[in-house]
């Protein structure tokens, strides 16, 4: 069986499956679930997976980590399986006018709301990122926003089915994702996870999508761009999205501290007027800032002196040496049972309506 036919086995289960679009690495259909009776997004993974043990063992315990994610910043999947070796995640259908990027303008978003939101979405990447299921994709397509400022993410799970599988879609041209993401193809990772939110941070104070290039470190920062941004704030979010996963802070929660602490600190307050005048004339001085929360700092932990094991070292070393000649490895023929395209098929809406 071929992949297409095996990806039309999957989506026919559902009724009324209709072709979206190619959301990276993935085929997206829409259908409604028959027992349910909601509508659903399939995301298919037209690529054939390896029969190895191993690979099946990855797979049942990512797809099993992924059904237990239960938070209520992020949409769950309501199935996570494999088909003749074609993996696909199931979740309900959600209204596109919600994504973040839908609600996008040229004009900076108010700090303080976008401080709201990304606090909300970094508590959801914490929370995946313990259970090791990093994002991995996050872009503001993958944000879901109610008429309440309520968050929910999307899409958690869909990178790391891909990376088991050694399929990746067109990232080179995402602003969002991680450098080692974009550019090296690396696995999803929490460091990679903070660089997406500090892009995403990027664009609400800015209104601009972030640089593309990966040297950040060399680009504007949001401070440069929006002047109503406090220096301590643009500070954060460029070592947010260093191009140095190291530089970065180590988790989202680290991240939203560092980020509260620059938005309450003092030195945000003196960029504010001391005092503004009502419609009736009244002077009202400015809000005092509280104390700024301190901002978690990469531990710096001294190499240690490996000199006193240079002797065990030398005697394990022979007695390797001397094993190795009576030992012999067994030969491994199994070969890997992988799509003959290299390539992902694509899909158009008319093969599939």
């Amino acid at each position: 069986m071929d992949v297409r036919s095996a990806v039309k086995d999957i989506i026919t289960r559902y009724a009324s499956p209709k072709f979206q679009v190619q959301d990276g690495a993935f085929a997206r259909f829409k259908a409604r679930d028959r027992k349910a009776g909601i509508n659903v997004f399939i995301h298919v993974l037209p690529r054939i997976m390896e029969k190895s043990p191993r690979m099946q063992k990855e797979f049942t315990q990512l797809s099993r980590a992924i059904q237990l994610l239960d938070h209520p910043h992020v949409v769950r999947a309501m199935e996570v399986a494999q088909d003749k070796g074609i993996a696909y995640l199931v979740h309900s259908a959600v209204d596109e006018t919600r994504r973040l990027s839908a609600q996008l303008a040229s004009e900076p978003m108010d700090m303080e709301r976008a401080g709201q939101i990304i606090t909300q979405i970094g508590a959801a990447l914490e929370y995946v990122g313990n259970k090791r299921v990093p994002h991995g994709a996050l872009t503001p397509d993958q944000i879901l926003l109610n008429e309440n400022g309520e968050v929910a993410v999307l899409g958690v799970g869909l990178a790391g089915l891909a990376a088991l599988l050694g399929a990746r879609g067109e990232a080179s041209h995402n602003a969002y994702l991680a450098p080692e993401q974009r550019l090296a193809d690396h696995a999803p990772t929490v460091r990679g996870d903070v660089y997406s939110l500090a892009a995403i941070l990027f664009r609400l104070l800015t209104g601009m999508d972030p640089d593309l290039d990966a040297s950040s470190t060399s680009s504007l920062r949001a401070d440069q761009i929006n002047d109503r941004i406090p220096p301590a704030v643009g500070q954060v979010v460029a070592r947010a999205m260093d191009a140095d996963p190291l530089q970065r802070p180590r988790s989202p929660e680290d991240f939203v501290l560092g980020l509260l602490s620059a938005i309450r600190a003092p030195a945000a307050a003196a960029r504010q007027p001391a005092a503004s005048q009502t419609s009736a004339g009244e002077t009202v001085d400015a809000p005092a800032w509280p104390e700024p929360l301190p901002f978690p700092e990469r531990a710096h932990i001294p190499a240690p002196d490996m000199s006193i094991l240079d002797e065990i070292s030398q005697q394990t070393r022979a007695m390797l040496e001397q094993a190795s000649g009576l030992i012999q490895m067994p030969t491994y023929n199994e070969s890997l049972d992988l799509s003959e395209e290299d390539d992902l098929p694509n899909f158009d809406r008319k093969e599939w309506e």
